[in-house]
């Protein structure tokens, strides 16, 4: 946990996610690309939809050589595909969670993805150790480029998550 007003420490560990329908809005992304108005057409595709915006994932991925910004949910594959939404399928995977000390509303930092270094510049990505025996999947030939979770909960409070695909080196 993060004293108050403390920067966090970066948290990394290895996950797994079983293959996963994704349902979300998907939006071609460049490095020049105005993410105001990414978010604000994903909040009028969702009210559009019925949807009160709520989301559980950001999902990165590569389709028609396009890096694609898709904001959504896991699905089961029973919901019926809205207009203005995608439905993509995603192998089982492993993946390198780089995240922080988790924070509480009242430790004094904002809650945004920069607050431990993880956030919109991508910096951690040049560094990060990988697991032994692992190597980073999240390029051209990979799936996935990255998800993104804000993950929280009552009991550990908050934190933003990176997860990094990988896989064992070959």
């Amino acid at each position: 946990m993060c004293k108050k007003n403390q920067k966090p420490a970066i948290v990394t560990f290895q996950a797994r996610l079983d293959a996963f329908l994704f349902l979300g809005v998907e939006q071609a992304v460049t490095p020049n690309t105005d993410f105001g108005m990414v978010w604000d057409y994903y909040f009028k595709t969702a009210e559009a939809a019925g949807f009160d915006g709520t989301y559980d994932y950001i999902v990165w991925y590569r389709k028609n050589d396009e890096q694609i910004y898709s904001v959504g949910k896991i699905a089961d594959g029973t919901e019926k595909v809205p207009e203005g939404f995608s439905l993509a399928k995603f192998p089982a995977c492993e993946y390198l969670v780089v995240t922080h000390d988790w924070l509480y509303s009242g430790d004094g930092i904002a809650l945004t993805q920069n607050y431990a270094g993880i956030g919109q510049t991508h910096d951690y990505k040049e560094n990060v150790p990988m697991p032994d025996g692992y190597v980073r999947y999240d390029g051209p030939d990979s799936p996935l480029t990255q998800i993104e979770k804000e993950n929280s909960n009552p009991k550990d409070g908050n934190r933003f998550e990176r997860w990094v695909p990988i896989k064992k080196a070959e």
